[in-house]
């Protein structure tokens, strides 16, 4: 989440680079405010990624860089807690 932006974006790093595969902004009407909790909920099976931002679908993709690895959560030029992490595998 960019708050400073008002989007949510999926970035993947290949090589050492964040590549931005997919921002949500709800059409510039998206207005992420500081100070707030949001939950942020991420999908992947095979090839197909979903984020969901207060349970609402926000991106929904296709990209088969990476069939299996490790997931990361990023902060840049921002001050973030993360709370109840949870990773599950089907």
């Amino acid at each position: 989440m960019d708050v400073k932006n008002n989007e949510v974006k999926l970035i993947k790093f290949l090589d050492g680079k964040g590549i931005d595969l997919a921002t949500y902004n709800d059409d510039g009407k998206l207005k992420l405010k500081a100070n707030r909790d949001y939950r942020i909920k991420v999908e992947t099976k095979g090839e197909h990624i979903k984020v969901y931002l207060d349970k609402k679908l926000v991106i929904d993709i296709k990209d088969s860089t990476y069939k299996e690895g490790y997931l990361g959560l990023n902060v840049w030029d921002s001050t973030v807690v993360f709370n109840k992490v949870k990773m599950n595998e089907d």
